[in-house]
């Protein structure tokens, strides 16, 4: 006894912890689908309560500068699972076309990117490497990245569960489609029967490690057509008697979100109930910014959901309303409860992170352009690096005048500053974050060493990835 307790002191001053050397954690993976940074009561919202969200956040890490690497749910997913950028997949965004259809040609001055639908083959997805180092993987609802059968996720690594194909058209109760077929229940709520699912998995596989990754879609996804689908009528009446807070004011989705908020607590108190909680790695996050924050970038033309206030902008954006997100990360003994992580983090740092906790090695020859998180659950750093997006998209015109919600752009944080490349105008907005997080100050002509500098590094960036880069129209 004394030999290791002696071996541990030795591996301690080294900076390696023990717990590096037990068996692999669980790990549950909740993915909600359009919520914002400011949508959930631990970031300061006003109206929307999360309760069992708030309460994870106490009993984990969260993360104040957690970001997506795409604005949009097909990329941003494609990059936590593939764990390259944008560029590297060939992902832009979602359903590969330019913004606002074809009748929006002349409103379109440079060319944007034709973006992917379907994941190329040669890209590995994570859960494989999990998978080949013994780790029994699951996929329980959107997918979003092929539908054909040789790129569904069971394909690719995860050897159970199921997606709903197009959820969008599905609607949100049941019966559903699925790949593979199960048996849907008629009338249940999707993202309560994808839980349900989950756990059943879970409790059937809780004696080895498994890797559970949950995104849902209508927890929270806000409805293109204006009208949110209620979960529960009397949610939605406690909130519409509920002064409203800004933009956020919509009370069928403020059930949506405390519908997921429940969801998310009796997926803990299971885990507690079957005894996994110590040996179990929860990460609940986002796929991209709230859907709002336009009316007050001067754009009408898209429907504001929410209100991502303080941030700028909202989803399919770069501004930080559309790639900030909430990120909470919970392992007993490892993440110290109600510790709050300040170092800038996004999507494709989940793929070498996921590999590492599972003892999976990465692939021969398979580039990864994020970083371990391993050491910061720890407490410890991780060495400063810049983060990267590539948004090269026209996003929400439906009036047809013009007016953008985002034209094509590209953009780079680096330490407290960000900058903002738009290509239609070669125009650069310079920010810095610490000091400014509303974006509501550029300082590119105040600064322009300090954006010279940033602006080539992106530059180099772009090259190095093979970035699309869009040009003037004739």
């Amino acid at each position: 006894m004394k030999h290791i307790l002696l071996l541990l002191c030795l591996l301690s001053s080294f900076g390696i912890h023990h717990s590096s050397f037990s068996a692999p954690p669980n790990i549950l993976f909740i993915l909600a689908d359009d919520l914002g940074w400011s949508d959930v009561g631990y970031n300061g919202s006003r109206y929307y309560e999360t309760p069992r969200i708030d309460r994870l956040a106490e009993e984990g890490m969260t993360f104040s500068n957690a970001y997506v690497a795409a604005p949009n749910c097909a990329p941003s997913r494609a990059a936590l699972m593939f764990g390259q950028y944008a560029p590297r997949t060939g992902c832009y965004t979602v359903g590969g076309e330019e913004g606002g259809g074809a009748e929006n040609a002349a409103h379109r001055l440079v060319t944007s990117a034709q973006s992917v639908k379907l994941i190329p083959p040669e890209k590995v997805c994570l859960a494989r490497p999990l998978s080949e180092a013994g780790i029994t993987t699951s996929i329980f609802g959107k997918w979003h990245l092929g539908e054909y059968r040789e790129y569904l996720p069971t394909e690719r690594g995860f050897q159970h569960g199921f997606i709903i194909p197009n959820p969008h058209k599905q609607g949100d109760f049941g019966p559903w489609e699925t790949r593979p077929q199960v048996k849907t229940p008629d009338g249940a709520y999707q993202s309560d029967f994808l839980a349900d699912e989950a756990l059943k998995f879970i409790e059937a596989h809780r004696d080895k490690p498994f890797f559970v990754y949950l995104p849902f879609f209508n927890s929270i996804h806000a409805t293109h057509e204006g009208t949110q689908v209620s979960p529960d009528e009397a949610l939605t009446a406690k909130y519409a008697g509920k002064p409203p807070h800004g933009d956020d004011k919509d009370p069928r989705l403020a059930a949506k979100i405390e519908r997921m908020d429940q969801i998310v607590g009796r997926m803990m108190d299971r885990l507690d109930a079957l005894k996994l909680r110590e040996s179990t790695l929860v990460i609940f996050y986002s796929d991209n910014g709230g859907p709002g924050g336009y009316r007050q970038m001067g754009s009408a033309s898209t429907r504001s959901y929410t209100d991502n206030a303080p941030l700028r902008g909202g989803k399919s954006t770069l501004y930080e309303g559309g790639t900030r997100v909430p990120l909470i990360m919970r392992w007993p003994g490892v993440t110290a409860p109600g510790s709050v992580c300040e170092t800038p983090v996004t999507s494709v740092d989940f793929y070498p992170t996921l590999l590492e906790l599972g003892g999976a090695k990465v692939p021969a020859d398979y580039p990864l352009d994020g970083v371990s998180l391993v050491p910061l659950l720890k407490g410890d750093e991780i060495p400063a690096r810049d983060l990267f997006w590539h948004f090269p998209i026209y996003y929400g015109n439906k009036q047809k005048n013009g007016v953008w919600v985002n034209t094509p752009c590209s953009a780079i944080r680096s330490g407290d500053w960000k900058l903002i490349e738009f290509f239609e105008d070669q125009r650069l907005e310079l920010y810095h974050l610490r000091d400014d997080i509303a974006e509501a100050r550029n300082l590119a002509t105040a600064e322009p060493e300090r954006a010279k500098a940033l602006h080539a590094k992106l530059q180099h960036w772009q090259r190095e990835t093979g970035a699309f880069i869009p040009h003037r129209k004739p």
